[in-house]
């Protein structure tokens, strides 16, 4: 079999199982149900399951079961909820009224600095319960909005725009030069010190404070505030740093070595046998915040050993042998599909590997340089991979391919390696 035939065949396969599994555990993780409470604006509290929040985009709706299943659900929308509750997690609050249409991408600003609200209906994420409650939600278009509510009475955005301006750099009797400037309008700033006139010393204060736009900047504010009226903090949302798993694996590796070389005519008839090696690793592994628990960054080091026997075919027959010890540094990114028990993944990167120890030997000596005298201590590869976590458990396989040991200008011997490992995740 060729290593082009065989790496192409392993790819094709790994995409359609991984196909496969992500639109079956995608139509399981769709139907599950968290228990959680709704509060209706008729005052009616129902008590069941609530489909969970995906993505960063505020949801405009909730769908309601009694069943953890999700089955005979019922949808509610913002203007129909008080608020909405997973139990022991987040907690969100319909929203009914005026938003700030403009972007805060800097790539797309205009220069006019007014304000131009449209009406939106959005369930807001609750920041900090108190006499000073804090929400935020993020649009359609992924722009960030931050709300204000005073005792019981109406939800309402901090407004904020950026706009573009042009400032004057150089200009004299002849000439102008002007650069765009990114400016902002606080109006929230402004909303605050009214909302806070109570505690004046915090209130006046607020001009001449660095507080940006920002959930957790303006978060130590109300703290203040709610502190100053010594009210209680009935709520505060957890901080999501993402979370951190550590993994011990180890497993067997397939090695397929292409050799090729334009001048050479001697090398242009050797070829290696694939050759069954191993690696043991250790890896750690950090899912993004906010991400639903799909997206991570997996970090490994792994101590590899392998073995190669080939021949050296045509006028100048001869037996070669290499051996060698790496240490290899993976780097991949990993998009999972979470779910309770089997958590079905695929991750794609970069591997460093570098040569602790290399020992070669080719029989008969050839007249002229040998394809083993000469090994770079520096490995680079592309790898893909995709794999299973189930409970503490990790089984996973993966396509390497790596420009292998020749420091020859004129030889490439490049490896295509097939990974299987089994791993402990704690």
């Amino acid at each position: 079999m060729s290593v082009r035939n065989s790496s192409s065949e392993f790819t094709i396969t790994c995409v359609v199982i991984l196909v496969l599994l992500f639109i079956s555990k995608t139509s399981y993780s769709q139907e599950k149900f968290l228990p959680g409470t709704i509060v209706l604006n008729s005052g009616d509290t129902l008590t069941g399951f609530l489909k969970p929040m995906s993505g960063r985009m505020a949801p405009r709706f909730i769908q309601y079961s009694a069943v953890m299943s999700g089955g005979n659900s019922t949808s509610f929308s913002p203007a129909q909820v008080k608020w909405f509750r997973y139990k022991g997690g987040e907690w969100y609050f319909g929203f009914v009224g005026s938003i700030e249409s403009s972007s805060l991408n800097e790539n797309v600003l205009s220069s006019d600095s007014s304000m131009h609200t449209i009406l939106d209906s959005l369930f807001v994420r609750a920041v900090m319960l108190s006499t000073a409650s804090l929400f935020y939600a993020r649009d359609r278009n992924d722009r960030l909005h931050l709300f204000i509510q005073k005792g019981k009475g109406e939800i309402f955005e901090l407004a904020y725009k950026k706009y573009y301006i042009n400032e004057i750099v150089i200009a004299d009797y002849r000439n102008q030069i002007t650069k765009r400037a990114i400016m902002g309008n606080e109006m929230y700033k402004g909303q605050l010190m009214t909302a806070f006139y109570e505690c004046r010393y915090l209130s006046s204060s607020i001009l001449s404070r660095s507080i940006a736009y920002a959930k957790n900047d303006l978060m130590k504010l109300f703290e203040e505030y709610n502190n100053c009226r010594s009210q209680k903090i009935i709520y505060r949302e957890a901080a999501d740093k993402g979370k951190v798993n550590f993994t011990l694996a180890g497993g067997i590796n397939l090695i397929y070595t292409s050799i090729y070389s334009s001048q050479n005519i001697a090398w242009q008839h050797i070829e290696f046998e694939p050759a069954i090696s191993y690696q043991l690793c250790a890896g750690i592994n950090w899912t993004f915040p906010r991400m639903d628990e799909k997206w991570s960054l997996y970090n490994e080091v792994a101590l590899r050993y392998y073995s190669l026997n080939g021949n050296r075919t045509g006028t100048f027959h001869a037996t070669i042998t290499a051996e060698a010890i790496y240490v290899k540094i993976a780097s991949m990114m990993r998009y999972q599909i979470p779910s309770e028990k089997i958590k079905p993944y695929i991750g794609f990167g970069m591997t460093n590997s570098f040569v602790l120890n290399f020992a070669g030997n080719e029989t008969p000596k050839p007249t002229q340089v040998s394809i083993i005298d000469s090994y770079r201590n520096y490995e680079q590869g592309i790898v893909l991979g995709c794999g299973f976590n189930w409970n503490h458990f990790n089984t996973e396989i993966r396509i390497e391919k790596s420009n292998g040991w020749s420091d020859y200008s004129d030889l490439s011997t490049k490896f295509t390696s097939l990974y299987f490992q089994i791993g402990y995740t704690f």
